[in-house]
């Protein structure tokens, strides 16, 4: 396979996490992979991205616009040193949303951004892949639900004039929607802009295999079947608690089949990943259990401090 890089990007509900760890576990066994999880500890991309200007200044935007371009040639250049296939979910299109929409750069300011990165990443050969949805009020809406009220508030806590309420009153929450269906036709934009090999998926639907399946077979790889059913999968149910005083709850859901947990969403389905091994859905977090599934320990590369902790049920 000539590509070395897959970006995955989109606006936030859309699925970049779930796609990304579904087509990581079909290539990493087959070829040396790495998934790039948008809030992974020291993201080449998306740690300090944007910090180094204000972004209300031209000034500001080019010692921003340097910084990232220095950020992208490093990695550019280890992909190319190491023989592995890079995913890379978010931290592209998705800086639209997060900081280019509301900086200073006018239309034109932003296009040549892209096409800068884009020469950048060209002896990759990379793949881009835009995930969108035509009713992002209520993938948003479902989102509410899984992660709580917390994250509710901050997407629609009163926004700054900048970016499209600039031009655009805020008139309250249905202004905030349309504002982030204005967002995602900016990406989209960009994206037809974008040279070389590259996929628009709608993701509505949520049919993580079929999209697995079609973005695979873009790149011309077979998609290999999993069967990775527990059988007495509620035997993980209960309390867990590590040394540390952190609390892990694994529930069942009766009606969608699957387990779940609460840690910062209110609910993060669990998949089955191995013999004993359970992992979070969207998320590289693993949870290895002991042989009488009284403990488990947790891997991943995920920027917080639970890596590591050794959980004993209560």
């Amino acid at each position: 396979m000539k590509t070395r890089l897959i970006i995955l990007d989109g606006p936030s509900t859309v699925g970049k996490s779930s796609l990304s760890k579904s087509i990581y576990h079909q290539l990493k066994e087959r070829y040396h992979t790495k998934w790039l999880h948008e809030e992974c500890s020291d993201h080449p991309i998306g740690t300090g991205e944007f910090e180094k200007g204000d972004l209300t200044t031209a000034e500001g935007m080019e010692k921003n616009r340097k910084h990232m371009i220095t950020k992208w040639s490093e990695l550019a250049k280890r992909i190319q040193e190491e023989d592995t296939i890079y995913i890379l979910e978010g931290c592209f299109l998705h800086a639209l949303d997060r900081y280019l929409i509301g900086s200073v750069w006018t239309e034109k300011e932003i296009d040549a951004y892209f096409v800068e990165i884009g020469k950048i990443l060209e002896p990759l050969h990379p793949f881009f892949v835009f995930l969108h949805r035509e009713d992002l009020r209520q993938s948003f809406e479902k989102a509410f639900q899984a992660r709580g009220n917390w994250w509710k508030d901050l997407i629609l806590k009163a926004p700054e004039p900048c970016g499209y309420f600039k031009n655009h009153p805020y008139t309250g929450e249905e202004s905030i929607f349309e504002s982030i269906h204005y967002e995602q036709q900016q990406m989209d934009r960009v994206f037809q802009r974008l040279s070389g090999h590259k996929l628009k998926m709608e993701t509505s639907e949520e049919n993580w295999k079929k999209y697995t399946e079609v973005l695979l077979k873009a790149l011309g790889v077979p998609y290999e079947e999993k069967n990775l059913q527990c059988q007495d999968i509620q035997s993980y149910v209960g309390t867990y608690e590590s040394h540390g005083g952190h609390r892990w709850s694994i529930s069942w859901d009766a009606e969608k089949k699957l387990l779940y947990s609460s840690l910062f969403w209110p609910y993060m389905p669990m998949e089955v990943l191995g013999d004993r091994t359970l992992g979070l859905l969207s998320f590289p977090v693993t949870l290895r259990f002991s042989d009488t599934l009284s403990t488990f320990q947790v891997e991943g590369n995920y920027d917080w401090d639970l890596n590591g902790e050794l959980y004993h049920k209560r």
